[in-house]
């Protein structure tokens, strides 16, 4: 988040997450311009792993990313040119 932000008439600081109730209204204000990021949705179902930068609903996905990942099979993200090699376990 970058600029001032106020959820119901309540300051919320940079890099402070606000969790809103289910199905709750708010109103979202700025004096002087914010960037924000909404989130939402339904809990995903099953359960998630977590390994470096990857999420994903099986170990076995989440090693067919490192091998992608290693041979550089993934694309690359616009206008960067930098290529981070996996951390390596400890």
């Amino acid at each position: 988040m970058e600029g001032d932000l106020e959820i119901d008439g309540t300051p919320l600081q940079v890099g402070q997450m606000a969790v809103l109730a289910l199905d709750e209204t708010v109103t979202l204000a700025s004096t002087h311009g914010a960037r924000v990021m909404v989130l939402g949705g339904e809990k995903l179902d099953g359960e998630r792993f977590i390994e470096w930068n990857f999420v994903a609903s099986s170990r076995e996905k989440i090693e067919a990313a490192k091998l992608a990942w290693t041979n550089q099979e993934m694309g690359q993200v616009p206008g960067e040119t930098e290529w981070i090699p996996l951390p390596q376990k400890k």
